[in-house]
Order: structure tokens, then C-alpha cells, then sequence
């Protein structure tokens, strides 16, 4: 009736009438709004988040009225939307955010990582080897997510770490060839273990020695 009498709608909002109330007068969303109608009201009166969203209402205002992050998301709100919004990471990866999305809402791989993603998801959102080792990732986890030993090599892991985690493998020779070069050399196993350099020049050191070589020193 006051609407039928020339009042405005935004002066009708003013005086007190529900949400509810404004709606039963055939009023959508979107006009709501333009009155001045707060998303908690409309909230109340039974909008949902979607129908919120589909007249302007973005992720920072719906939240503060009530709607977790499941029903944003649900509504359309990406996780760079929520993430803005003032949802978490555990939040947002609860409600259904994968690594890759996540990543791309400004989350680096440390903080996926404590959300609880492991190498092979953060692998798959694309974080190199480098960034992954920065987040404290070791050389054993990387390579079971797929990474091999150059690329780990190239971001930073060293001979031991690689060894550690199944890298750099060396044949173990036969007793006999360990004995015929220790001989040939003229040294011992803990002479060599000992030693800060070695020269065996002039020894005539041929592949199969090699083979000993880089099975005593790796």
C-alpha cells in the first residue's frame, strides 16, 4: 500500500518492514538491494547465495551474512573471491579447492604444504622441484612424487641427500676386483676412507677399476 501510494522503495525499506515482508510485496533481489536491503536481511527473507550473487552481492559481503564457504563456492565465488573474503586455506581446501586453485588464489607451496598437500599434488599445481625444497620438502619425497635426479640436482640437493633417496646408485663390485685394485694401488680400504685427496696416476686405472673407484668413494 505505501508503495502503492507513491512512498519510494528505499524510504519503505527505512521504516523497519522485514525482508520477508518486502518480499511478499512481489519485490525481487535485485530492487532490494537497490533499496538499500543488506545481504543479511535478504539472507532472512530467503535468498540464497546464488540468487545474492546474481544481483551484485560479492563473497565479502555474503560471508558476514551468514553463508559459510561451501554455499559461496557452491554460488560461483572462486577461491581467489574467498580467499579475499576472509576464508583460510583449510577452509578453502576443505570445501572441495584442489592445489592448482588454490595456488593460483595467491597460496604458496609452504602453506599448501601445512594445509596438508603433499610432493605429488603440488607437482601436479606445477611448483617446481625449487620451490618445493624451499617449502621443506626433501630429496626422498620429491622423487617419489616424480621428480628425477637432474631436476633435483638443479634445485639444490646434493650428492648425499641424492644418494639418500635412492639416487646415484653405484654396483657393488665382486670381493676380488675390490682386492686386484687395492693391491694395484697400493692401499688400503681405510686409507681410502681417510684420504682429503687421492692420486693414482700412473697406475693404469682401466674401467673395471673405475667400477671400484666409484663404489669406494660414493
Amino acid at each position: 500500500e505505501l508503495l502503492s501510494a507513491g512512498i519510494g522503495l528505499r524510504a519503505v525499506a527505512a521504516m523497519g518492514f522485514t525482508a520477508s515482508t518486502l518480499v511478499e510485496a512481489d519485490l525481487d533481489a535485485g530492487r532490494l538491494r537497490d533499496a538499500g536491503v543488506d545481504a543479511s536481511r535478504l539472507r532472512t527473507a530467503g535468498f540464497d547465495a546464488s540468487q545474492l550473487r546474481a544481483v551484485g552481492f560479492n563473497a565479502s559481503q555474503l560471508k558476514p551474512a551468514g553463508f559459510d564457504v561451501s554455499q559461496l563456492k557452491a554460488a560461483g565465488h572462486d577461491a581467489s573471491q574467498l580467499k579475499a573474503a576472509g576464508f583460510d586455506i583449510l577452509q578453502l581446501k576443505a570445501s572441495g579447492f584442489n592445489a592448482s586453485q588454490l595456488k593460483a588464489s595467491g597460496f604458496n607451496a609452504s602453506q599448501l604444504k601445512a594445509a596438508g598437500h603433499d610432493a605429488s599434488q603440488l607437482k601436479a599445481a606445477s611448483f617446481d622441484a625449487s620451490q618445493l625444497r624451499a617449502a621443506s620438502f626433501d630429496a626422498s619425497q620429491l622423487k617419489a612424487a616424480g621428480f628425477d635426479e637432474p631436476q633435483l640436482k638443479a634445485a639444490g640437493f646434493n650428492a648425499s641427500q641424492l644418494k639418500a633417496a635412492g639416487f646415484l646408485q653405484v654396483e657393488t663390485p665382486a670381493d676380488a676386483d675390490i682386492t686386484a685394485f687395492l693391491k694395484k694401488v697400493g692401499t688400503t680400504l681405510e686409507q681410502i676412507k681417510s684420504a682429503t685427496s687421492r692420486d693414482w696416476s700412473g697406475k693404469q686405472i682401466n674401467d673395471a677399476d673405475c667400477k671400484v673407484i666409484g663404489y669406494l668413494i660414493a
